[in-house]
């Protein structure tokens, strides 16, 4: 493997035409000047560059960097070329020309080979500084986990493909169009939002469909000019996932910061397609801290006092995407699951699942075990999932200590908790915390506080020495997480069922007008669920309740045994 750095001119393009590689052999490129760069894939390079001095956008750049290897084809090129953008877009060293569309993440032969030869051009880019970044630095990153430079899988790649599909018929007949998108954790609903948002803002939906057959080019388009006012946004009901999104927006050509929106705005603005991340937050008019400007927008737009976020919504853009989980509703005030299903059962409306799981390394078997396990129909016997490390600690001092040896190894390994204690350190910062003795959870010997940034907790500096809960967390990706299951939550053998205690749990807001505490006990259940598949690498779990531990004892490995 080899990368030949030249300057982009003809001079170049010209000497390449009597090189038989550069003339005819599969290579990845990347041209660049000191602010942006383009990244691409041919099999005649010479011929490529030519075309590319003749591009307005491309003849910027100054100089072109070609990846030769004899042992490169087709799928191979196709493959580095997509992993270089998704990399590159998150190190940031250059601001990225290339659209995003038909990205995608397929099957060939030796593919193992080749992903472990990216790491040789990734490192030999860095020596030649076109990249800045090392690899595991950059997979720790924000902007890397929400990049809208992603390569999907086969079944992303055809639920986007379907919407967009949709979406261009709906504007072309002029109906309204709601799309609901139904997935479980880990599933890369985020980038799927994000993804879209990238696409509609480039105006390059029409090259997504391109990328599967030149017809539907043809059938729409009359409308791409229409399609270059076609305002976007995307709606983050959660504060601290919103700011995320927002540092990663500032940093995407064509994207911007105020692309990310609450609830709000969207109900305050007017857009064409309003995309919805985390959708089951939205919320309906019960137990809001908020309760007083929630009720002054209803008054201002003339609805009723209970009308709901979901409406604000649907009536701000004749087009919504809802990224959608019934089973992360965690609160009596997200918005209810039949109001979802009013959406998408509607005459203007489509549903999609995506099924795969992608964040937690165990698979679909280890979400799905996780269900299983916190569900009245455990399973039979317990499982193990490879190399996916599920752990149930005894002695809170181990899992502690296990978080804090993985974060100095990976990164990103954080202790999570249920809201099973007061929160005695609010308005504290870390250090006055310690000061004065202050604590909120008191574990055996151990002592903890909770999360004292309420946004962009996992990445702020104190981090690994608290403990988040799940406002902080939901809709993050960690490599380890050490889930303290607190004393609200129990096991009845007698019954065969788990078994709540309202007055151990703290959330005033999560249970406050919950009279049926079956209901809470599902939200409960929910917020466990959530925090058992935030992991990567690994799930540890503590289990603060008796008979709780002797249940879980049942299914789960236990650390040192």
């Amino acid at each position: 493997m080899k990368i030949k750095s030249m300057p982009f001119d003809k001079e170049t393009a010209n000497k390449l035409s009597q090189n038989d590689i550069a003339r005819n052999w599969p290579v990845v490129y990347i041209l660049n000047n000191r602010k942006e760069a383009y990244i691409g894939e041919t099999t005649s390079a010479s011929n490529r560059l030519k075309q590319h001095l003749d591009n307005d956008d491309k003849k910027r750049l100054t100089d072109v960097s070609i990846i030769i290897d004899d042992r490169f084809n087709k799928s191979a090129v196709l493959d580095i070329e997509s992993k270089l953008i998704e990399y590159m877009s998150a190190d940031q060293l250059f601001e990225l020309q290339n659209s995003n569309s038909g990205m995608r993440n397929h099957n060939y032969y030796d593919k193992v080979f080749y992903e472990a030869l990216f790491r040789d051009i990734w490192n030999n880019l860095k020596k030649k500084k076109i990249v800045k970044h090392d690899i595991d630095l950059l997979m720790n990153s924000d902007l890397f986990k929400y990049t809208p430079y992603k390569q999907l899988t086969t079944e992303q790649f055809d639920v986007v493909f379907e919407i967009v599909l949709d979406l261009l018929i709906s504007i072309q007949i002029g109906t309204d169009l709601t799309v609901v998108v139904n997935g479980e954790s880990g599933t890369g609903k985020t980038v799927l939002a994000m993804y879209i948002m990238k696409m509609v803002a480039d105006n390059s939906m029409l090259e997504l469909l391109g990328s599967i057959d030149d017809q539907y080019i043809e059938r729409f388009i009359e409308m791409q000019e229409k399609l270059k006012n076609f305002s976007v946004a995307l709606v983050v009901p959660q504060s601290s996932l919103r700011a995320s999104l927002k540092r990663v927006a500032k940093e995407i050509k064509g994207l911007k910061a105020n692309m990310i929106i609450g609830p709000t705005e969207a109900a305050r603005g007017n857009y064409d397609l309003l995309i919805v991340d985390e959708a089951h937050r939205l919320k309906q008019r019960k137990n809001l801290v908020n309760m007083g400007s929630y009720d002054q927008l209803n008054r201002d737009k003339g609805y009723a006092i209970d009308t709901t976020q979901l409406k604000w919504i649907m009536d701000a853009s004749p087009y919504q995407i809802l990224f959608y989980d019934a089973e992360q509703s965690v609160m009596p005030s997200d918005v209810s699951d039949e109001e979802f299903l009013k959406a998408s059962t509607g005459k203007n409306s489509k549903q999609y699942v995506i099924k795969s799981q992608l964040r937690v390394k165990g698979g679909n078997d280890y979400l799905n075990y996780i269900k299983s396990i916190l569900s009245d129909t455990p399973p039979l016997h317990p499982v193990t999932f490879g190399e996916y490390d599920f752990v149930l600690f005894e002695n809170i001092t181990s899992m502690k200590n296990e978080i804090l040896d993985k974060e100095n190894m990976f990164g990103l390994s954080r202790l999570v908790a249920g809201y099973a204690w007061k929160w005695n350190t609010k308005g504290l910062n870390y250090e006055d915390a310690l000061r004065n003795n202050v604590y909120d959870i008191e574990i055996e010997n151990e002592r903890f506080i909770w999360n004292q940034a309420n946004i962009g907790w996992v990445n702020s500096k104190n981090a690994i020495n608290e403990v988040g809960s799940i406002h902080t967390i939901q809709g993050y990706d960690l490599n380890y997480v050490g889930v303290i299951i607190g004393p609200e939550l129990s096991y009845d053998f007698s019954r065969n069922e788990f078994v709540v205690y309202p007055e151990k749990y703290f959330d005033k807001n999560g249970k406050r007008t919950v009279k049926d505490m079956n209901e809470l006990k599902n939200y409960i259940l929910n917020i466990y669920k959530v925090l058992l598949t935030r992991a990567i690498e690994g799930t540890y779990l503590y289990v603060c309740d008796d008979n709780l531990r002797k249940y879980l004892k049942r299914f789960i490995k236990i650390n040192g045994i």
